[in-house]
């Protein structure tokens, strides 16, 4: 989803735009999962980083601060 970024410079900003940003590329892009499997997985990461944002902030801190980013 990285790729994403120059399309979306806001797919980060909020769990909701994360999500909708994740449901359009798993759209697009859907492999053989299917269309249950690809939403499932969207919500999952998204409940992840929610649960982990909070570790580090919160969600509109964590891009910059968090370990993700090394």
């Amino acid at each position: 989803m990285s790729d994403r970024m120059d399309d979306h410079p806001g797919m980060w900003a909020s769990p909701e735009a994360m999500e909708a940003t994740c449901q359009e590329w798993s759209a697009a892009n859907p492999g053989s999962a299917s269309e249950g499997n690809r939403i499932a997985w969207c919500n999952d990461m998204v409940s992840w980083m929610r649960q982990h944002a909070a570790q580090w902030g919160s969600w509109t801190g964590w891009m910059m601060h968090g370990p993700m980013m090394g």
